[in-house]
């Protein structure tokens, strides 16, 4: 088997998933060359809000200001957790910008087995009925031709062995592209834009864990956590490739 994986490594030569470098001989299905392992920052071994699962900058605290000023404006929050394997930084956006226009099979591979050891890693003990993706916007779908996500979300639930349920959400309106807003403008522009497109008694009772490429503030999470629960889901849990690196609240947020 060894000869067999040096011989296609030889024909096929693998490429680092983040930054495209030919990896001479890639030992497992995780295609990332040396230097992309020193640079990035990889999530699992950083402090994380305890709400979103985004790094903090301060290790004192326990939720980010984002979370902390919800939580003080008693703004709901209808995941039950969410987790990223990554540090969204110029390092693995290279990765990421790839993944959506090249369409590469091994990308989504390997993101999907970093996706995978972070679910199990902070969700080890959920056991999942359904695994399902953001649903991609339209003029995107246009422009590109590939869900990324919905790749994402099928191969992460064959590597957990749950079952994969696509085009769970339908889009009932088209919204602006989420990094060209504000946090507040995010989640305006993202309320009622969801909903289920199956039967609602598919997911009542069920423990779902829902799949994008990239989470900032978790306002997409949340609004389909919030279509979910109101649907009867018993449990939302999210998961991505990224998510960027949040400021650190209050004084007392770490209490």
């Amino acid at each position: 088997m060894n000869i067999l994986r040096r011989l296609v490594n030889l024909v096929y030569p693998s490429k680092c998933s983040f930054c495209g470098k030919l990896i001479s001989f890639q030992k497992s299905s995780i295609n990332i060359c040396s230097e992309c392992m020193d640079k990035i920052k990889f999530c699992a071994s950083r402090k994380r809000c305890k709400v979103c699962g985004t790094p903090l900058g301060n290790p004192r605290y326990r939720l980010c200001q984002s979370c902390f000023r919800k939580a003080k404006s008693d703004i709901c929050t209808y995941y039950n957790g969410i987790t990223a394997a990554v540090e969204y930084d110029r390092n693995s956006k290279r990765g990421i910008i790839n993944l959506k226009h090249a369409r590469s099979l091994s990308s989504v591979n390997t993101f999907s087995n970093l996706i995978t050891a972070m679910v199990k890693n902070d969700f080890g003990g959920v056991n999942f009925d359904y695994i399902t993706a953001i649903p991609p916007r339209r003029q995107r779908m246009k422009e590109i031709g590939f869900d990324q996500s919905g790749a994402l979300a099928k191969k992460t639930a064959k590597l957990l062995s749950v079952k994969y349920y696509p085009n769970l959400f339908k889009r009932i309106r088209q919204t602006s592209k989420q990094t060209e807003l504000s946090s507040f403008e995010r989640q305006q522009n993202l309320n009622g834009a969801f909903g289920l497109k199956g039967n609602s008694d598919n997911i009542k009772g069920k423990t779902i864990l829902v799949i994008d490429d990239v989470t900032t503030t978790g306002a997409t999470f949340n609004e389909c956590a919030r279509v979910l629960k109101l649907s009867g889901a018993k449990a939302v849990y999210c998961a991505a490739i990224a998510t960027t690196e949040k400021n650190n609240g209050d004084r007392d947020s770490f209490t």
